[in-house]
């Protein structure tokens, strides 16, 4: 197939051709006039699996012929005549298992580096060190050569333990993937320089990055029919510029550098390396641009002398082109699915390429809408799949009580109780929910379950289902400790009964789908490997589940566009279509950010010869040049991100800059990639546009009916109808109540409810006089109290502690109440009657106390501060109106008497303060007449049909929402709208 030479023998694909169509035309061409045996001899190393296959459907295009025999570069190690015997390798699994051990100790040794819960993640880094240190040919010996004298401690200690672990790690005898790949390249290597094969072997699609990789594709371009051919090289560099990038590593984030760095460890200079095939570039103006766009920085004086070369041809660079620069990502995915409905309307092949996958997700939402499934070549992420979701749901319940959230997220999940028959799994669910999860206990009471199952007697299918939750859930507390098998056989368990449901139905849809059997993978590879995991927590075993699953992807079989896919950066190396989308141009995604190496850093690195982190840049700046070699392109990227703007990638504000560089000529071109954008941008912005403009609605002010109106309130209701009325019309005359959450949180009025039932056992237990240590009995209290009320600890704990600080002070202050008067009643209800409007005000008192002329002192608790003087005057009139109905003798359980001392009296405990606060109110007879004559007036302002109950008149903080503001509309009108007055309703 080959000429003899005398040197390696290096081929390209430029930017801009299709790999995979040029390599077959170019080896095409080299076999014409050869039998189609020779064909079949000839060995293909390819980079990836989905190149090969594509290979060989462009070869049976035409119809059967004998095939090459195609491999997989990184599998030369299972290769056939593979010239050495390697031991099987170490799952990539037991191996972060082992070394996650390793890292816990020194975890445990060091709590400073990081949380025990981190080791998997910090095992998983670990590995990926001892990869490429294995890679590159580094041995674990270079380790102890390191000096970290001038650096910080921690890479003291991270050198030390990598040196303990080099005493462990047997280089000598390769098992892990990465030495048995360069084991294999080093054994091709010697073999071949002695006895190198006949038949024509040939390493395609790869740039060479890896050491490993390098050394066989080498050795390829050595043999006497051997080749290897580059994809995507940049034909517009100058042999000074390409001599530069092959240096040492100051260039290595350019996107040729691997390339330039592969042939000068080879020997080959540029103008040694020959065009494969005779296919031409798309558009090498556009290529000549981009070329000159991201040269390295060293060379961007070239600009000045190169960029007026381009303008001539500035036009024809710009076909074809189209740069979106959308506001938000929304905007932006809506943009690109437009565009790729656009192409297959126009019968193109188009390709959305971006390492963002919740860009991904976003388009192919959109292109739902019109019923066109991309072909996604990465598949979803398991961890996101209904099996995923449930199985980490189960997880999450292991080795702690149960709480309603985990309940009804595993009870309402479409795998539980997924058998063939119909269930009434649920309906009890929902029902259960509805009354008693819902503002009930924080946890699961599994013997309350049963007992709420039993009030059904007409219904026994109830009582099997709740036996059937408590089977299934109630070992789940129990968990605390142990070994990963024991831990995985209760998941399991546990995840199939659930399942299976409460008939125990074993055609159940867990497991099913392809998206199943890859969860049954993932639980049969812990299962082999779970002797190397040691003892675990149920944190760890959490930890070490989340970190397995979120690794693995599931492709499902779906009917996808044979026209429309999308792509991650590799895929695009070798592949290419009609329109190409490179999306989510934004800096931290493409190029993504240097993920920070907790083991060696850069300066550690470069000592033992690893190589920068800018050379991930280099390979994405490589995928980014190969795709703006496409006939037609569109990059895209959002200026802003939730609330934050954005960065442009690098590389369009390089390729901005050269353009706007250029003169009036550039920038016109950057005007118009900017309008071809915006097309696509003010369609999206259509979209979701309602075909009639809809008014914002009033700000509201209901008049309901005269038989509809206010007929009872509370005294603590009263402050909210002078502020928001509407809010009361919502409440008391609409009959509406917010949802409550699942399960009760240690919120303001748990905590207002626990300090009031303090105070109340305090003074119920030493009535008549405080004991001798009434700081210590008062904290007795609290604790039995909060013991009671509050299920969790650490509220407890914290909630103890601000009483405390408070104690002193209280203890004082209730000295001084038991002076003023005694017979004190808690507690107490009581009522007052507007018999001429039909209306009743409820109260109920916290503490009532009578002073020896029979007058009532009355006192009421603030989980928080108590009101200012000023609130009291307009706004919170509750102790005044408790007076009223006290002095009329409407709490009937202590009879009539006149009020003379009012006191509110907080219990915040905040910060660091040793006293609460107080307010006292003295009223006199005359005061309390005034106050309850202006609620009557009120409430009769209220009764009359041509009074509206406005929304939000008088807030307090204008800045919160509050329970019925989207009820009111909030939002679509301003505080300084004056209410729009609108009947409401019927009287019958």
């Amino acid at each position: 197939m080959f000429e003899p030479t005398s040197q390696p023998r290096v081929f390209a694909v430029p930017i801009g051709c299709d790999f995979s169509r040029s390599f077959i035309a170019g080896l095409q061409a080299r076999l014409a006039g050869h039998g189609p045996e020779v064909l079949g001899r000839t060995e293909i190393f390819v980079n990836t699996q989905r190149m090969a296959r594509r290979l060989k459907e462009l070869l049976t295009e035409d119809g059967a012929l004998l095939l090459p025999k195609i491999r997989v570069l990184t599998d030369i190690a299972n290769h056939p005549d593979l010239p050495v015997v390697l031991p099987e390798p170490v799952s990539k699994l037991r191996r972060q298992l082992t070394l996650a051990q390793l890292v816990g100790r020194l975890l445990a040794a060091d709590g400073s580096i990081a949380p025990q819960s981190a080791k998997f993640d910090l095992a998983q880094s670990l590995a990926a060190v001892l990869d490429e240190m294995q890679g590159e040919g580094v041995p674990m010996s270079a380790l102890a050569e390191i000096s970290v004298e001038d650096q910080s401690g921690h890479w003291q200690r991270s050198l030390d333990f990598l040196n303990i672990l080099a005493q462990h790690w047997d280089s000598d005898n390769p098992t892990d993937p990465q030495d048995r790949q360069r084991a294999a390249a080093l054994a091709f290597t010697a073999k071949w320089a002695d006895t190198p094969p006949e038949h024509p072997v040939i390493a395609i699609g790869s740039t060479g990055s890896r050491a490993e990789t390098a050394l066989f594709m080498r050795a390829v371009a050595a043999l006497p029919q051997g080749a290897v051919v580059l994809p995507g090289l940049d034909r517009a560099l100058s042999v000074e510029n390409w001599d530069a990038l092959g240096g040492e590593f100051v260039s290595l984030d350019n996107p040729q550098s691997a390339l330039a760095y592969f042939c000068r460890q080879a020997g080959v200079a540029l103008e040694d390396i020959a065009d494969w095939s005779d296919h031409t570039p798309a558009n090498p103006e556009r290529n000549a641009l981009v070329s000159l766009a991201l040269r390295p920085a060293p060379f961007t004086d070239q600009w000045l002398d190169e960029g007026p070369k381009l303008l001539p041809a500035l036009d024809k660079a710009i076909e074809g082109w189209t740069l979106i620069e959308a506001e938000t990502p929304k905007e932006e995915s809506m943009a690109l699915a437009l565009r790729l409905r656009a192409a297959l309307e126009q019968g193109k092949r188009a390709v959305l390429i971006t390492p963002d996958r919740t860009l991904t997700r976003r388009v192919s939402a959109v292109l739902q809408r019109w019923n066109i499934l991309p072909d996604d070549s990465a598949g979803r992420p398991l961890h996101l799949t209904p099996p995923g979701i449930f199985l980490r749901l189960v997880a999450n319940c292991m080795g702690q009580r149960l709480t309603p959230l985990d309940l009804i997220a595993l009870l309402k999940h479409p795998l539980t109780d997924s058998g063939v028959r119909e269930g009434d799994s649920r309906r009890f669910a929902r029902e259960y929910e509805k009354q008693k999860l819902r503002g009930g206990a924080p946890f699961i009471d599994f013997d309350g379950l049963r007992d709420w199952a039993d009030k059904d007697t007409k219904n026994p299918a109830r009582r099997v289902w709740a036996d059937w939750i408590v089977r299934c859930l109630a070992p789940l507390e129990t968990m605390a400790e142990g070994d990963l098998p024991a831990m995985l056989e209760l998941h399991l368990a546990t995840a199939e009964a659930l399942a299976a449901g409460p008939s125990q139905e074993s055609e159940h849809e867990l497991w099913k789908m392809e998206t199943g059997e890859k969860a049954t993978q993932v639980f049969n590879t812990l299962a082999k490997d779970a002797d190397a995991a040691g003892p675990l927590s149920i944190a760890d075993y959490r930890a070490l589940f989340s970190n397995v699953l979120g690794s693995e992807t599931a492709r499902e079989a779906r009917a996808s566009h044979p026209m429309v896919a999308i792509w991650g950066t590799l895929e695009a190396r070798v592949e290419t279509a009609d329109l190409v989308i490179l999306g989510g141009m934004n800096d931290p995604v493409w190029p993504g950010v240097e993920s920070p190496d907790p083991w060696l850093n850069r300066a550690m690195r470069k000592q033992i010869g690893l190589p920068p982190p800018e050379r991930l840049i280099g390979l994405s700046a490589h995928d980014f040049q190969q795709g703006c070699g496409a006939a037609e392109l569109v990059l895209s990227h959002s200026l802003r991100d939730g609330d934050a703007p954005t960065v442009a990638s690098r590389w369009i504000v390089r390729i901005l800059n050269l353009m706007n560089g250029l003169g009036d000529t550039g920038k016109a071109a950057v005007k118009t990639l900017t309008e071809n954008g915006q097309h696509w941008i003010d369609l999206a912005r259509q979209m979701d546009r309602p075909a009639t403009t809809v008014p914002p609605a009033p700000r509201p002010a209901p008049m309901p009916p005269a038989g509809k109106r206010l007929k009872q309130l509370s005294v603590t209701q009263v402050e909210r109808l002078i502020r928001d009325p509407y809010a009361v019309y919502a409440q008391k005359i609409l009959q509406l109540k917010r949802l409550d959450p699942l399960g009760r949180e240690p919120d303001a009025l748990i905590r207002g409810i626990a300090l009031h039932k303090v105070v109340e056992v305090f003074v119920h237990r030493y009535p008549d006089s405080l004991p001798d240590d009434a700081r210590k009995a008062l904290l007795d209290v609290a604790e039995e109290v909060l013991r009671d009320k509050v299920p969790w600890p650490a509220m407890q704990r914290i909630w103890l502690a601000r009483l405390a600080r408070i104690s002193g002070w209280f203890v004082a202050q209730e000295a001084e109440r038991r002076l003023r008067g005694g017979s004190t009643a808690q507690e107490i209800e009581g009522a007052r009657e507007i018999e001429s409007l039909d209306f009743k005000l409820v109260a109920k008192a916290d503490r009532i106390d009578t002073d020896e002329a029979g007058n009532f002192l009355i006192y009421d608790y603030k989980s928080g501060s108590p009101p200012t003087k000023a609130q009291t005057d307009f706004f919170n009139k509750q102790l005044q109106l408790e007076a009223a109905i006290a002095a009329t003798g409407g709490f009937e359980k202590i009879g009539q008497g006149m009020p003379v001392a009012l006191e509110y009296i907080g219990l915040s405990g905040a910060a660091q303060d040793t006293k609460g606060k107080t307010l006292s109110l003295d009223v006199t007879p005359a005061e309390i007449d005034a106050v309850w004559q202006e609620f009557v007036e009120l409430v009769q302002s209220y009764q009359s049909t041509e009074k509206g109950f406005p929304a939000r008149t008088r807030m307090q903080q204008m800045s919160f929402a509050y329970e019925f503001d989207h009820l009111a509309r909030k939002g679509e009108w301003e505080e300084s709208d004056a209410p729009v007055e609108i009947p409401v309703g019927r009287n019958d």
